[in-house]
């Protein structure tokens, strides 16, 4: 299996998981995301530097210049420290952590970061966002005890986006809406050989400045047969408010069901893989995707993908191209997105490391 873990100093919500076995063939899974304690093997230091532009989907937000850095090191006895920056002309940040490999206990790590904002037409505020993070595999049973997390963010706290999305045009005005208690949990089991695996999420939220919650739990099903990869999944999402000064609470109330097939089409075009992906939402309309992807060159060192998305009930199309190329001393990457609000292009170049772990 091709593991590839993409890894933020803070935040969450929800990823498309793409898993890529050693024969080529990929399931994807829509799951909660909330990433795994921090760790860094003794000796070896871990850092990233960005800086950018912040640009909205809101057209009527300022783009603004903003940069963030990182940095992961890892002590004896099994000890990580880690750390990292954001800040821009309105925010600055310091997050501070650590984490710890528990042995036969599995692995956890806390963190808190402080943060200085100035919104729009507003006073400087600062709070602190605290966050649990533990990880377990039992490999006796196959249970993946993956997550488990809490964060507890102050009253004054707010993210780099909470703050840029207060600066834009003077007559469009925004409720910042922040999270204040999220909890989640995600386990997997597999189950005997060739019947697959299983999947559970727990995600509990609630917010500062409104009286909104969140609930959602979600299952999925995971297997292969003869190359073939397929997967199904089902979420239950409950958002509630208080209805004014009415007794009681306001429910919003959806579901949704996902289901996706990757089939080999190496008889024919070699490395290559065809996809497909539905995905239905008791309000949001159903999304059809079909895909291509694959790899070429010498060790398999150029990988491609191409998918076309057809929704239904205002969801509109969309669209992706997506390459990446991994050479002696660097891996360059590129890619172009399309929906019904948006055009995106990206690339991106990196040095290779050699050094072994």
């Amino acid at each position: 299996m091709k593991s590839t873990i993409c890894t933020r100093l803070g935040g969450s919500g929800d990823l498309l998981v793409t898993i890529k076995e050693a024969d080529g063939s990929e399931q994807q899974l829509v799951v909660p995301f909330a990433s795994l304690p921090v760790l860094q093997r003794e000796g070896r230091l871990k850092y990233a530097v960005t800086g950018g532009q912040y640009r909205s989907y809101d057209s009527s937000v300022d783009a603004t210049t903003f940069g963030q850095g990182s940095a992961i090191y890892g002590l004896p006895h099994g000890f990580t420290a880690y750390g990292g920056s954001q800040f821009a002309n309105p925010y600055r940040s310091l997050a501070l952590g650590v984490g710890k490999n528990l042995g036969d206990f599995g692995a956890f790590s806390a963190d808190v970061t402080q943060a200085w904002s100035t919104m729009q037409d507003r006073t400087e505020q600062d709070g602190q966002s605290w966050r649990l993070r533990y990880s377990k595999n039992i490999v006796q049973t196959g249970t993946n005890f993956a997550i488990a997390g809490y964060r507890y963010s102050t009253d004054g706290y707010y993210s780099l986006q909470e703050v840029l999305d207060t600066y834009r045009d003077q007559n469009s005005q925004t409720l910042v809406e922040r999270r204040r208690n999220r909890s989640e949990v995600t386990m997997s089991q597999n189950l005997w050989e060739g019947a697959g695996s299983l999947s559970l999420s727990w995600v509990s939220e609630d917010y500062w400045n409104s009286d909104r919650t969140l609930r959602s739990i979600g299952a999925g099903y995971n297997n292969s047969w003869n190359g073939i990869s397929y997967g199904l999944n089902y979420s239950y999402n409950e958002n509630s408010t208080v209805n004014g000064g009415a007794s009681g609470r306001v429910y919003d109330r959806d579901q949704v069901l996902a289901f996706n097939v990757s089939v080999p089409l190496s008889r024919w075009l070699g490395n290559t893989y065809a996809s497909y992906n539905l995905n239905t939402s008791q309000k949001g309309g159903t999304t059809n995707t079909v895909g291509v992807n694959g790899s070429a060159l010498a060790g398999n060192n150029l990988n491609w993908s191409a998918q076309q998305g057809y929704g239904s009930q205002g969801v509109g199309n969309s669209g992706n191209l997506n390459a990446n190329y991994r050479g002696t001393y660097a891996e360059v990457s590129s890619g172009y997105a399309y929906d019904s609000n948006s055009q995106r292009l990206n690339y991106g170049a990196a040095r290779r490391d050699y050094r072994s772990w």
